[in-house]
């Protein structure tokens, strides 16, 4: 979509007016293992880069996820924008506390999240650029896989355990308000038991942003407990 604002002068008809809207690309692939089998049910994020408020910031724009071929199509993409593609395995819905082994030596290995074409660090990301109305092909993201590691730790309100719902996500890329497009996704999360314990696996080693709240018992009112860190 685009817009443009026009002035209507009283009495005035505007008959000459135009308005030129560009075509989206889009961009398909696969995403591969170390050995180039193809992996099922990743999703592939398409992320912008854009300075705010002083500091640089990574939002997701739009997202696709790989069929059991490991192939996926990403639509919706603005011509001349760059962006960047990350393949990552999410689950959203994830169980308050892993029953993954606590020896690191018995825990299988991980997808760990990748940039196109084959970095799992940000930086050295290949950025992919499209034109209006363009299809970009054989767009393959190689991933690798990793040791899973573990997040640990109590969940409290006030001064003690509770039952609460919780989000535990990479801090970039992420979801949020961008200039160049971003959106917001649910981020993985679950709710603890009484006991207020979580222990999520299958993480790789980063920066993680974790988020707990409790909804209120009645509608349109703000949450009693909310924390970040």
């Amino acid at each position: 979509f685009t817009s443009k604002n026009v002035t209507l002068p009283p009495g005035q008809d505007i008959d000459s007016l135009v308005i030129t809207i560009e075509a989206n690309g889009t961009v398909s692939g696969k995403v591969l293992d170390e050995d180039g089998e193809p992996l099922a049910a990743i999703e592939v994020f398409a992320v912008v880069k854009e300075f705010y408020l002083g500091r640089v910031q990574y939002r997701f724009a739009t997202e696709a996820r790989t069929n059991d071929k490991g192939q996926y199509t990403m639509e919706g993409l603005r011509a001349g924008r760059s962006y960047l593609l990350w393949a990552a395995k999410r689950d959203r819905n994830l169980r308050p506390v892993s029953d993954i082994p606590a020896n690191p030596k018995l825990r299988r290995r991980v997808p760990s999240p990748t940039f196109y074409p084959s970095s799992e660090a940000i930086e050295a990301a290949q950025p992919v650029v499209v034109s209006a109305g363009g299809h970009l092909e054989s767009m393959d993201i190689h991933v690798r896989k990793s040791p899973s590691f573990c997040v640990e730790g109590l969940l409290e309100t006030g001064s003690k355990p509770d039952a609460l719902q919780f989000f535990l996500e990479e801090t970039k890329p992420s979801s949020g308000i961008s200039s160049q497009g971003g959106m917001f996704s649910s981020p993985p999360g679950g709710q603890t038991g009484p006991d207020g314990k979580i222990r999520v696996c299958d993480l790789r080693p980063g920066e993680y942003k974790i988020t707990a709240f409790q909804w209120s018992a009645k509608p349109n009112l703000p949450l009693p407990f909310f924390g970040a860190a």
